[in-house]
C-alpha cells in the first residue's frame, strides 16, 4: 500500500514518520504485543506455516488491539492457506475461523488498500467464481494508488492474467444469456 519508492527513500536516510516507524518497527514490536503477533502472523504465512499464526492471533487477542482489522486481513491469509485442518485448530483457539468476514471487515476499515481487494477476490477465484474475483480486481486496479499498482507484484500477475483472458477470449467477460433450452 506504500507508495514503491518508500523502502528505497527510508534506506537513503530521509526524514519522514513513516520512515521514523519502519526503522523502528524491531523496538515497536518488542513494546507492543499486537504489532509482535502481527509480524509473527504475516511471516507464518509467508514461511508456508500458516498453523503458526495461530498462537499469534491467541496472543494478539489478548491485546487491546487485537480486534483490529489489519490483523484480521493478515491471519485470514494463513486460515485460508492452511485448510480445514487449521481452522479446526483456530476453532479450538477460539480464534476467527471465517477469512472472508475478516477480509470483508478489513475491506470496509481500509477500502484504498489494493491488496485487501485482491485478496477478497482471490477467496472467490479459489472456488471458481471468476466473475465476481475479476470484479473485485478490477476495483483494485481502478483505486487511486498509481505507485502501489506499478510496483505491486500481486496487483502486475492478475492485471497480467486479466490482459490475457481479454485477449485470448475476447468474450470471457460479456455476460452470456442462459443456454437454449433442448425442448423446442
Amino acid at each position: 500500500m506504500f507508495p514503491v519508492q518508500l523502502p528505497q527513500s527510508c534506506q537513503s536516510g530521509a526524514k519522514s514518520a513513516i520512515c521514523d516507524n519502519l526503522r523502528n518497527l524491531a523496538a515497536t514490536a518488542a513494546k507492543d504485543a499486537t504489532v509482535q503477533a502481527l509480524l509473527d502472523i504475516t511471516k507464518a504465512e509467508q514461511m508456508r506455516r500458516p498453523a503458526d499464526a495461530i498462537a499469534a492471533m491467541v496472543a494478539a487477542r489478548a491485546t487491546p488491539h487485537g480486534d483490529n482489522p489489519v490483523l484480521g486481513a493478515s491471519f485470514a491469509l494463513a486460515l485460508q492457506s492452511g485448510g480445514a485442518e487449521m481452522r479446526t485448530q483456530a476453532e479450538a483457539a477460539r480464534v476467527p475461523i471465517d477469512p472472508k468476514a475478516l477480509q470483508v471487515r478489513a475491506l470496509q476499515a481500509y477500502p484504498y488498500n489494493p491488496a485487501y481487494w485482491t485478496d477478497l477476490g482471490d477467496h472467490f477465484a479459489r472456488s471458481y467464481d471468476v466473475m465476481t474475483a475479476y470484479a473485485l480486481y478490477d476495483v483494485a486496479f481502478s483505486l487511486p494508488m498509481p505507485d502501489a499498482q506499478r510496483g505491486n507484484p500481486a496487483l502486475s500477475g492478475r492485471r497480467g492474467r486479466a490482459e490475457r483472458l481479454r485477449r485470448d477470449f475476447p468474450a470471457f467477460f460479456l455476460d452470456s444469456p442462459p443456454y437454449p433450452s433442448l425442448k423446442q
